[in-house]
């Protein structure tokens, strides 16, 4: 299907397109398509939604306010750990999403906010995860073994 059918003269996808299934089987493939959308598309939430869980680096293009979705950049990152750089500041500060996405994926840890690193509870839900993560905590929480044993 060439752009023009996809896309009107402003760059926004048609609304034919956003009702239709065809939306979904061209993000499905391409989410990258994100990244020629207009900035209306940026910010749809339902097409955005779609794109990032099929490939968390969709992130990127989207729209600032959602970068500061919840939603969306969880599931992002339940794709790909690294669309978290692409999440807003806000959320790397934010203890409660940080757990709540180690959950769904604990390769994040190693990219939160220096600060969230130190919280005993992220480094517990992290090895949780992953126990290969032990390795990426900082020196001064170096646990005994029978420490590590109660946190994972």
């Amino acid at each position: 299907m060439s752009s023009h059918k996809i896309f009107d003269n402003d760059g926004n996808l048609k609304a034919s397109i956003l009702r239709s299934r065809k939306i979904i089987k061209h993000l499905v493939t391409c989410p990258w398509l994100l990244e020629f959308a207009s900035s209306k598309t940026q910010d749809n939430f339902r097409v955005v939604n779609l794109a990032v869980k099929h490939q968390g680096f969709a992130l990127q293009y989207a729209s600032s306010r959602l970068k500061k979705d919840k939603e969306i950049v969880a599931s992002a990152v339940k794709d790909s750990e690294y669309a978290f750089l692409f999440a807003d500041g806000s959320l790397h500060k934010d203890i409660d999403f940080c757990l709540h996405i180690l959950k769904l994926n604990p390769n994040v840890y190693p990219l939160m906010h220096e600060k969230l690193k130190n919280s005993i509870r992220l480094i517990a839900r992290a090895i949780r995860g992953n126990p290969v993560i032990y390795k990426d905590v900082p020196s001064e929480y170096v646990f005994k073994s029978s420490q590590l044993k109660r946190l994972v």
